[in-house]
């Protein structure tokens, strides 16, 4: 059983990242039922800085209400603000 739990935990944390990634909140939502962690790094980001970085505000917005923290770092020491500026989504 816990296998099968940690496939889910595992494919619902990378659903999060393409539904961040593509400001589809319904599926945000789904995946964060299924046990996504809203703060989880994938590839030195979290679901936050994908969101920013792809200028999906409404996403990141919903992504900030459900708990992320704005303080994470990624890999390269930025946050997901400083992310969204250097890209000039400026809305986000």
């Amino acid at each position: 059983m816990l296998l099968v739990f940690g496939a889910i935990h595992c494919s619902a944390n990378i659903n999060l990242l393409v539904s961040a990634s593509n400001g589809k909140i319904n599926e945000i939502d789904a995946e964060l039922a299924k046990g996504a962690d809203v703060n989880y790094l994938e590839s030195g980001r979290t679901r936050l800085m994908e969101a920013e970085l792809n200028g999906k505000a409404a996403a990141a917005e919903h992504l900030i209400s459900k708990g992320t923290r704005v303080d994470l770092k990624s890999d390269r020491g930025r946050t997901a603000l400083m992310m969204a500026a250097k890209e000039g989504h400026e809305d986000v």
